[in-house]
């Protein structure tokens, strides 16, 4: 077949799955939204002009402030479905493009990755402190990954992974393709994120020439096509958010208590979404917000990335995590007031 043949068929197949996703929209009534209720995310981010990873932010802090425990496993569901309904489509496109993935190989990766939803927030350690504390241990995802491979098998099993751990997943790629079969997948699943309200840029398949080497340092973890992980160094850094002037003589007594421990700690305040982009610039040990709201310390302990994030409670109960045998997720310890989780 003639290379402007097979671009005839390639796009033919695309546009049948656009225009079907059209028709469904038309037709299909949501029966459940999704709602985060958070003010609308507006971070500034000063060293990245990175239209890609601005959006991978964005989308990785509205995922993981959705609190619907179901909204994975719904979305597994839904995106099946919509692999069943697509099949002949799929397999059409990959005997087109001689790509070694079948169809039964790309539900079995969907298995695979459904299994780890469960992972997800997952609880080790929960323990009372006193009447009023609970300190526990959970799994949560890592950030903002970058792949880098031109194999189709691990870019379909990143775009499952993306949803199942919550982790915004940019696939680079040096051989792109927009016709391949990996992104005829990322279609399908990125129409069934948007009809649960979650941000398809959650998970995005790009061009190796749309990142440069400054852009790669806003990645929490790079995964390179020989499957090595470049991950931050981690640093012994610790904060303290006054979020709350209330708590100020609380504050300079918890820094002195700290001090004659040897911890170094810089208290900071301001805006939240500012202060919280200052920490995740570094991976930082332990950080800590004094405050009276806890909608707002439910958004601090979620989109702050750090090995101990603490509410309202002394940083001396911070400690180090072991690692776990899943790049895409790490251990977070916490020390919340009863209730804010």
């Amino acid at each position: 077949m003639k290379n402007n043949e097979l671009m005839k068929v390639n796009n033919n197949i695309f546009t049948k799955i656009k225009d079907w996703i059209k028709r469904l929209k038309q037709k299909f009534t949501y029966t459940k939204d999704v709602k985060i209720d958070v003010e609308e995310i507006e971070a500034k981010y000063n060293n990245c002009n990175n239209e890609i990873i601005i959006n991978a932010k964005n989308a990785y802090q509205k995922y993981v402030l959705n609190s619907d425990y179901k909204l994975g496993e719904n979305i597994y569901k839904t995106i099946r479905e919509r692999l069943n309904i697509n099949k002949d489509a799929i397999e059409k496109l990959i005997k087109i493009n001689k790509d070694a993935t079948t169809y039964s190989e790309i539900i079995e990766l969907l298995d695979k990755e459904e299994q780890n939803l469960q992972e997800y927030k997952k609880t080790n350690i929960m323990t009372k402190i006193d009447s009023k504390f609970i300190f526990s241990q959970y799994q949560v995802p890592v950030g903002i990954i970058a792949i880098k491979t031109n194999n189709s098998h691990i870019a379909i099993q990143n775009i499952f992974k993306a949803v199942c751990t919550r982790n915004a997943i940019v696939v680079i790629e040096k051989e792109y393709n927009d016709k391949s079969i990996e992104n005829l997948i990322l279609l399908i699943v990125q129409e069934c994120l948007k009809k649960f309200n979650v941000d398809e840029n959650i998970i995005q398949i790009i061009n190796n020439d749309a990142v440069n080497e400054n852009d790669l340092n806003e990645f929490d973890i790079i995964i390179s096509e020989d499957g090595k992980t470049i991950d931050r160094a981690e640093t012994d850094k610790m904060y303290i958010y006054e979020e709350d002037e209330y708590f100020a003589n609380i504050i300079q007594d918890e820094l002195k208590g700290l001090e004659l421990n040897g911890k170094s700690v810089e208290i900071i305040k301001g805006k939240m979404e500012d202060c919280i982009e200052k920490i995740n610039k570094d991976k930082t040990f332990g950080v800590c917000i004094y405050t009276q709201d806890r909608k707002k310390a439910y958004r601090f302990i979620n989109l702050v990335k750090s090995e101990n994030v603490f509410f309202n409670g002394t940083l001396l109960n911070a400690k180090k995590t072991k690692k776990i045998n899943n790049i895409y997720l790490t251990l977070k310890n916490l020390v919340y007031e009863h209730g804010i989780i």
